[in-house]
């Protein structure tokens, strides 16, 4: 068995660091410049560089299987905030129409 080192950074002895953990910590924002959703808007936790962008890339392509149950809390919560927030653009539009 290979020693585990963070999927972000390569910190030893874990599969993902609480510093890496953190990056995904935040709250959802639009990414600019996402043209090909044309009229929708695109939304991210977090910058898709750096750490960010080896932790997904080694979950997605299959090398990290170790970050699944991470990556689900995350795909979890991401879509709590997308689903609250679309209902609060809802109730907004529905709140300031013409009765």
């Amino acid at each position: 068995m290979l020693p585990v080192s963070c999927a972000g950074c390569g910190r030893w002895d874990v599969a993902l660091c609480s510093d890496c953990r953190d990056l995904l910590a935040g709250e959802p924002t639009v990414v600019e410049h996402a043209d090909a959703a044309g009229a929708l808007d695109v939304m991210a936790m977090a910058a898709y560089a750096g750490p960010v962008r080896r932790m997904v890339l080694g979950w997605k392509n299959g090398a990290r299987e170790d970050l699944a149950a991470s990556m689900e809390e995350l795909g979890i919560r991401a879509g709590r905030l997308w689903a609250r927030s679309s209902s609060d653009k809802t109730r907004a539009a529905i709140g300031s129409g013409p009765l």
